[in-house]
């Protein structure tokens, strides 16, 4: 049987102390579709599926005296940001998380210090967010029967602040003094309640299942839209005023604007289009102000109004503007956001020297020295260095064959394919002179050098990774769910003999050895249920015993260890890098840069971090000083932000 020692170094995700991060402030665009953006003051706040909130402010250049816009970069989370409100004073900012399908999380920032007031996981999806108007409480619409929660700000805690709860509220809001909330439910009905005596004071039948729903014309007049039409009430007494029909507009107007502006889209071709109203009078028929076209063409995904300006959020993460005043020839968006950087795809380190990977370049440098160009991208997201003449080219979640880069003795690099995956690839090692390949969660394959030829040592279902620790021995990482019931499996590579690894996970993976120790090699093991935590733990396959590190309360299926030094690293919780001495058991949080740590590359004097958003960031590797940002330029040079 074997022993569990456990050493807990940090314990849920309310222990781990957050260092200062810094922001970007670039022009840059999302990566992806921006999903909503809310204005305050003088400042523009967009959310994207790249996890970034944006904060855009108009900035007059000192010498031209032109106006631009520049961006403050933040990546809140590793999951899309669907929503976001900002709080009465400004200070902070509630945005809505989700990974699409079983993650749903609230949460609440302090955008000046970027960390997390509060969060909150939502068993259905989140319709809509949304402070009270003297920020004393957050009010959280949900598709459920749950309906609506009401999160007290002073200690986080959920209050109720309704009699009979309606459900499913896609949309809420509350008088300045909080005395009163509207709300919609999706079942057909638009509620006022009291918030002192958690009554419902109105309850008025309108039509079921419209989406974004809103208040305009100084709230006089409730719309939303449904199966082609645009549906337009009286707040007050719930009468229907008008049924519009329109092609999927997205709506524009916030509550001070008379009259309902929106966009429909065709193709590239968009047309900003008006409902006028006089008194409790809607006009059927709609404006056309103007048509138009984003810039770079990219569909529309949202919208929102201030005053004679519309600003907009594209699918491919462009945030742009237009005048909403009427004009007859067809326009083009001007482009608040420009790219600014390209990404880096993939860092190694080998020997002292870094190697950094672009769409069209493979550079080599040491942080201190001018970086240089080794070799072209033939088309590859990520890199393995076997030895200084020596590279792997291959792509995760691709068929792409690896290939070969060998160099020459005059300094010219000569390329081949040297094996063509069966299925997708989705890891690849250099450990103990052979390959060790993982191909399409289900096939571990040992490539033998010295054969040009690939055995296949291990099949199954749900494998994350595997680790040869010696010529004999592979650990294969795995879900627990398939044969055999364990997270860890070890394989005798020559006879292919299998033992399962007595742990209660539910998941393991990212493995990775300890180089000063052959008997240790660490990894990160999932569990859910009760017990629900990500660990990032190391194994002794002499005693066998199974030590937790690190602990985190909550599932990160994203986070990966590193040895180097001494040292296990870390981005367990998603924010930022951690290491832990193995010997003296020190623990160190590292300053993070705007983005979230996707991968760590390293050698005695430093460490390399390769970021989400393809920015690098420089450590100290003894001091654990934080030293520089880099960044692909346009033409391709890696310069320092």
């Amino acid at each position: 049987m074997k022993k569990i020692s456990i050493v807990i170094l940090f314990i849920c995700f309310v222990s781990f102390n957050l260092m200062a991060a810094a922001a970007q402030f670039t022009t840059q665009p999302h990566e992806n579709a921006v999903n909503d953006i809310v204005l305050f003051g003088d400042y523009i706040y967009t959310a994207g599926d790249d996890g970034f909130i944006i904060r855009w402010q108009k900035i007059q250049d000192e010498e031209s005296g032109t106006f631009y816009y520049t961006g403050e970069h933040y990546q809140f989370s590793d999951m899309e940001i669907k929503k976001i409100a900002l709080s009465p004073d400004g200070e902070n900012i509630a945005i809505y998380e989700t990974d699409g399908y079983a993650v749903n999380r609230v949460s609440i920032w302090n955008w000046a210090s970027k960390t997390r007031v509060l969060a909150r996981r939502v068993t259905n999806t989140v319709s809509s967010i949304a402070y009270s108007a003297k920020g004393t409480y957050l009010l959280i619409g949900v598709n459920s029967t749950e309906g609506i929660i009401f999160l007290n700000l002073s200690n986080g805690k959920t209050v109720r602040k309704l009699q009979d709860t309606p459900s499913m509220v896609s949309f809420t809001m509350t008088s300045e003094t909080e005395n009163t909330c509207v709300m919609y439910s999706s079942l057909g009905d638009l509620l006022y309640s009291n918030m002192v005596t958690t009554d419902i004071k109105a309850e008025l039948s309108v039509t079921s299942n419209l989406q974004q729903t809103l208040l305009f014309n100084n709230d006089l007049m409730f719309a939303g839209y449904k199966d082609g039409y645009i549906y337009i009430f009286q707040s007050v007494t719930g009468t229907q005023l008008a049924k519009i029909k329109a092609s999927s507009p997205l709506f524009a107007s916030g509550r001070e604007d008379y009259y309902l502006y929106y966009i429909e889209q065709n193709g590239k071709n968009c047309s900003l289009k008006m409902i006028q109203t006089s008194g409790n009078t809607v006009f059927i028929n709609p404006v056309i102000v103007k048509d138009f076209t984003t810039s770079g063409e990219s569909p529309v995904t949202s919208v929102v109004k201030k005053g004679t300006q519309l600003f907009v959020g594209c699918k491919n993460g462009s945030v742009q503007n237009l005048s909403s005043q009427a004009q007859i020839e067809k326009t083009v968006c001007s482009s608040i956001s420009q790219m600014q950087y390209k990404s880096v795809l993939d860092i190694e380190s080998y020997d002292g020297q870094f190697y950094v990977l672009t769409d069209s370049s493979l550079f080599i440098t040491d942080y201190t020295d001018e970086s240089s160009i080794l070799l072209a991208n033939p088309g590859y997201n990520n890199i393995l260095v076997l030895n200084e003449k020596t590279l792997l080219f291959w792509s995760k979640d691709s068929t792409k064959a690896i290939q070969k880069a060998t160099k020459r003795d005059n300094g010219t690099w000569r390329t081949e394919n040297l094996y063509s995956p069966g299925s997708t690839l989705q890891s690849l090692h250099y450990q103990n002179d052979r390959l060790v390949i993982v191909e399409g969660s289900s096939t571990v394959r040992l490539f033998d050098f010295s054969s040009n030829k690939a055995k296949t040592v291990y099949s199954g279902t749900g494998i994350q990774d595997a680790l040869l620790l010696n010529q004999n021995d592979l650990y294969v990482a795995k879900s627990a769910a398939s044969t055999p019931k364990a997270a860890l499996v070890k394989v005798n590579t020559q006879t292919l003999e299998t033992l399962p690894i007595d742990i209660s996970a539910e998941v393991a993976f990212s493995l990775s050895p300890n180089t000063s120790n052959s008997n240790l090699f660490y990894g990160v093991c999932v569990f859910s249920g009760d017990s629900q935590k990500t660990d990032v733990f190391s194994y002794n396959v002499s005693t066998k015993k199974y030590s937790t590190l690190m602990s985190w309360g909550d599932e990160d299926t994203q986070a990966f260890t590193w040895y180097s030094n001494g040292k296990i690293y870390t981005n367990i919780a998603k924010s930022q890098i951690r290491s832990v001495n193995t010997s003296s058991k020190q623990q160190i949080t590292y300053t993070r840069f705007s983005s979230i740590p996707k991968k760590i590359a390293g050698n005695k004097t430093y460490i390399l971090v390769l970021n989400r958003d393809g920015s690098i960031s420089w450590y100290s590797a003894s001091t654990n000083r934080h030293y520089a940002n880099w960044q692909v330029s346009m033409d391709n040079k890696l310069v320092e932000e």
